[in-house]
């Protein structure tokens, strides 16, 4: 068996020249190709060892540094690979985070191999170039994770490669679960391969595991090839190779702003958003790194998004009128990224989200600025909003960012903060499975029949507790059943390439419009998501010619989803109705729908025209049952409804969340709005992004689950007053109407009232409260299966706080009579806690722990059981004669004495008593002994006799008593 090997010579410009005996590669391959067009990439010192490793394992890992070209060169490599083993002319899917690096990366490897078209194709939600003759399709993860649910088998493509894998987006880590699962099961023969700059590798090989190939090519040596670095594969790992870029010398310096300038700050509305003057400083740094680059390279400029792009660029356009400044961002036209990627505009500054960090080349760049930042998704599921939040990169992200300007030759990577600022960075970016909503990627699992992902490989834990939120949103959505397995309607949603939400109400409104009505109203929801002042409606005449674009590639998309499903039903037009209020009232009406319908919990009502809340202004306002069957507090009722500031532009949503118009809004009129778009403004407040004008009756339809009468009690000293008022949510629909209040309210009202009162709270006798303290006491003390066993093998109850809010009719039940015509909250009495209790219990709760305590002299006293144990208090005189202190709970705990004097003022407090005799009491008998000299102060008071009064009391009951003997 001879060993794999493969050269190239760039100077003989032939290709790849194989060893005597070797597995060759066409010498006109893609890789050859793309060598002899682009020939000084670093990854071509590591293309030997990738090819003996495709001969020998099916999984692999690859890490290189940004720019060194393993994204142009692996793809193009396995291909020609796949070909000289003749394993079918099958595909190569090429997984990218982005759309734009998506485009990139094909419309690359299509001009440097001069590939006819279609061969590097890109598919991308809305947009597929792909024809018969594409051999790399490059996708999103979204789109690879549909193709695998469409075809489980992935029969079209001999291996999926994932490219930047350490970002964790949602998709990429399920598509790669998924691949994983395939491979393992279905589809051995399946290349799977990962790769990222700044991948932790062994993770990553550990959870790819291994899967040999049944071709007899082995691999190198680790160590053979010159500063390539290969890891073997074991029987759990992958193997890993790693080669390094070509190293040219990076300059990197930290400029940070002065003291005073934060690099974050708050604005008016508390959104926390770069400083402006933090801005400023980057584009002063980006100035003097212009005018003092020996190289006049380009600059490329790392901001977290768009408004800091738009503001740094005006700042240069003053600081550098002559320099030539371009934005590059995911929402820009792809016409305009390309001429940023191109390269061909001379020098430039360009102004870059993290789009341009990882597998994305900009041309030219010799410096790199850093501001540090970066937007990532943060989701709220109490309100279902997602948003996106600015705050610092990883140390990851920096470090991908500053190797783009040592591509070429030397570097520099300027960031604009402090070196102790960047010690402070996490390690690697947060998954943003951990920040996102799970509807969709629940979904997906439940169709690989995994809906909590069981039984696949992840790269770190799933969150429990989204993915339980997830289900419970998808079950509310009729997607999946109890079993978590997906209904007909989670299966139709499969063929959707849009939210659960949006998709289910587009099947609900399937029969009310035309299909390319409802794909266009869904295509404008999805490509409109923060129009001019949120007014959907009124930004269709203003739609800028990318956006109509946009939404033509969407409703196409959609339409033919929507008339692929085999349920499908007969469309029949629906007739225009009281509220066509524009020309294309289809649509208008199709959008208000669907909104609605797809987000029934932020339809809302303007607050200033609702009806007052029951209850509202009564601390004593507590909620009963519902024609839902449910309980409400009225915590909830009231608080809800209160939520946010009156005004002309604040509506209250069926969730029940205060949110506002922007200022100056078409939509400030409207009595109710259905909402696509919430975003948080800062200090906690909500601000409408995307809604459009609708009539109350389309709002109770679509919001039909959370129509109920909520029903609102008063229980005071005036008896119970009772009301009943519609509500949908937190909407109220009606002024509350008043109910007579029966036996049954009435006892339901004050139970509810006890049960929502901590019972301490509650109005005591004083025997029931301590009747209760020595219960709790017995139960601490008197633990099961001791000696004296009064309910042999259990507990003695505790009767908690809890435990006593949570039997409320069975602690009062028997005086229901008295409470309803009292109508008011009982006092509780020792009776009423006998009535939980077993009968053993309250018949030994005497010995164990007895109420009184009987004195040598006098009459009983009672024994208080406070939390630091039970204690009684007693002039010292009736003690004498007691050589040890009292035991409670079967000799386990000794009772705390009080002694008093004469006067009834505390002495001495002790549990020891024999130890207070024979010391304490000698210097208490002498001080009192003179300021009380008429009782008794005996010199031992264990011989003497104990007394209730005074000398001459004592000596006339003496006399009394033996008078009688």
């Amino acid at each position: 068996m001879t060993e794999f090997s493969a050269s190239f010579s760039p100077d003989e410009g032939a290709g790849f020249l194989p060893d005597e005996g070797a597995v060759s590669l066409p010498a006109g391959g893609f890789t050859a190709r793309v060598l002899q067009q682009a020939p000084h990439l670093p990854f071509r010192t590591g293309l030997e060892a990738l090819l003996g490793l495709f001969g020998q394992d099916r999984r692999l890992v690859v890490c290189a540094p940004p720019g060194s070209g393993k994204t142009t060169l692996v793809p193009p490599a396995l291909i020609d690979f796949v070909d000289a083993q003749n394993l079918g002319d099958k595909r190569i899917a090429l997984v990218q985070p982005r759309r734009v690096t998506a485009r990139a990366a094909a419309r690359r490897l299509e001009d440097l191999t001069g590939a006819p078209k279609g061969t590097f194709a890109y598919t991308i939600r809305g947009e597929s170039t792909c024809n018969r003759s594409t051999r790399l399709e490059v996708m999103t993860p979204g789109v690879l994770v549909r193709k695998l649910l469409a075809d489980p088998e992935a029969e079209s493509y001999a291996g999926i490669i994932f490219d930047e894998v350490h970002e964790r987006s949602l998709f990429s880590d399920l598509g790669l679960a998924f691949a994983i699962d395939l491979a393992q099961v279905l589809r051995p023969d399946l290349y799977v391969i990962a790769m990222s700059a700044t991948l932790q590798a062994t993770r990553v090989a550990q959870v790819l595991g291994s899967e040999p190939t049944v071709l007899e090519v082995p691999v190198a040596a680790a160590g053979q090839f010159e500063g390539v670095s290969i890891i073997p594969a074991t029987k759990d790992q992958a193997p890993i190779l790693d080669v390094p870029g070509q190293i040219f010398p990076l300059d990197q310096q930290y400029f940070p702003p002065p003291a005073q300038v934060p690099v974050l700050s708050a604005g008016p509305s508390g959104k926390v958003r770069p400083d402006r003057a933090y801005l400023q400083h980057v584009a002063q740094l980006v100035r003097k790194a212009y005018d003092s680059d020996p190289h006049a390279g380009n600059i490329l400029v790392f901001l977290p998004g768009v408004p800091e792009i738009n503001q740094v660029s005006e700042h240069l356009a003053g600081l550098l009128p002559e320099a030539t400044i371009w934005p590059l961002h995911g929402s820009l036209p792809a016409k305009e990224q390309d001429r940023v990627l191109s390269g061909a505009n001379g020098r430039a500054i360009i102004l870059s989200t993290d789009l341009a960090q990882s597998s994305l080349t900009v041309p030219g760049v010799r410096t790199v600025v850093d501001a540090g930042l970066q937007r990532r998704p943060r989701f709220d599921p109490a309100l279902g909003v997602a948003e996106l939040v600015t705050g610092w990169a990883s140390a990851a992200d920096c470090e991908q960012r500053a190797g783009r300007a040592a591509r070429l030759g030397p570097g520099r990577a300027w960031r604009t903060f402090s070196e102790a600022d960047y010690s402070r960075l996490i390690p690697q970016p947060k998954p943003e499975v951990e920040s996102v909503s799970l509807d969709q990627f629940v979904l997906y699992l439940a169709a690989w029949n995994a809906a909590q992902g069981e039984g696949l490989r992840w790269l770190s834990t799933l969150p429990a507790a989204s993915l339980k939120q997830a289900q419970s949103n998808l079950k509310a959505l009729g997607v999946l059943e109890a079993d978590l397995s997906l209904t007909q309607v989670g299966n139709d949603l499969c063929r959707l390439s849009m939210e659960p939400n949006l998709g289910a109400a587009l099947l609900h409104l399937q029969g009310r419009f035309s299909t390319r009505t409802l794909a266009e109203a869904a295509a404008v929801l999805t490509v409109l998501d923060r129009p001019h002042q949120a007014d959907l409606l009124g930004a269709l005449p203003r739609l800028s010619a990318t956006q109509r674009n946009e939404i033509k590639q969407f409703r196409g998309q959609f339409e033919n989803q929507l008339k692929s499903l085999p349920t499908r039903p007969d469309i029949a037009q629906k007739p225009s109705s009281a509220y066509d209020q524009t020309p294309n009232f289809e649509l208008s009406e199709a959008l208000m729908e669907l909104t609605a319908f797809a987000f029934p919990r932020w339809v809302c009502a303007q607050r200033r025209q609702l009806p007052r809340v029951a209850g509202k202004d009564s601390k004593a306002a507590k909620s009963g049952a519902s024609s839902k069957g449910g309980k409400t507090t009225a915590k909830a009722t009231v608080g809800a409804a209160t939520v946010g500031a009156n005004g002309p532009e604040t509506y209250l949503t069926v969730a029940g969340t205060a949110a506002r118009l922007p200022a100056g809004s078409a939509l400030a009129s409207s009595p109710w709005l259905a909402v696509s778009g919430l975003r948080r403004i800062g200090g906690g407040q909500l601000e409408i992004s995307a809604a459009l004008a609708i009539p109350a009756d389309l709002a109770r339809e679509a919001a039909a689950a959370e129509q109920h009468a909520k029903r609102t009690q008063s229980l005071d000293e005036d008896g119970l007053k009772l009301s009943e008022q519609d509500f949908l949510g937190a909407i109220p629909l009606s002024q509350p109407r008043r109910l007579q209040a029966s036996e049954d309210n009435i006892w339901a009202a004050v139970m509810e009232q006890l049960a929502e009162l901590p019972a301490s709270a509650w109005e005591w006798t004083t025997e029931a409260r301590n009747y209760l303290s020595r219960l709790r006491f017995a139960a601490e003390h008197w633990p099961a299966n001791q000696d004296f066993e009064v309910l042999p093998g259990q507990l003695w109850p505790q009767l908690s706080d809890q435990d006593l809010q949570d039997h409320v009719e069975d602690l009062f039940g028997h005086r229901r009579a008295e409470i309803v015509r009292q109508a008011k909250r009982p006092q509780v009495r020792v009776a009423d806690l006998q009535q939980v209790l077993p009968w053993q219990v309250v018949a030994a709760l005497d010995e164990v722990a007895p109420p009184v305590f009987l004195p040598p002299a006098g009459s009983e006293v009672p024994i208080s059981y406070p939390p630091e144990g039970p204690q009684a208090s007693l002039k010292l005189q009736r003690c004498f004669g007691l050589a040890q202190t009292p035991l409670l709970a079967g000799g386990r705990v000794p009772l705390k004495l009080e002694l008093l004097s004469p006067a009834g003022r505390p002495l001495a407090v002790t549990n020891d008593l024999a130890s207070f005799w024979q010391g304490p009491y000698q210097g208490v008998r002498a001080e009192m002994r003179g300021r009380y000299p008429k009782h008794p102060w005996p010199e031992d008071p264990l011989q003497a006799q104990a007394v209730t009064g005074t000398k001459k009391q004592a000596l006339r009951a003496q006399q009394k008593t033996e008078g009688n003997g």
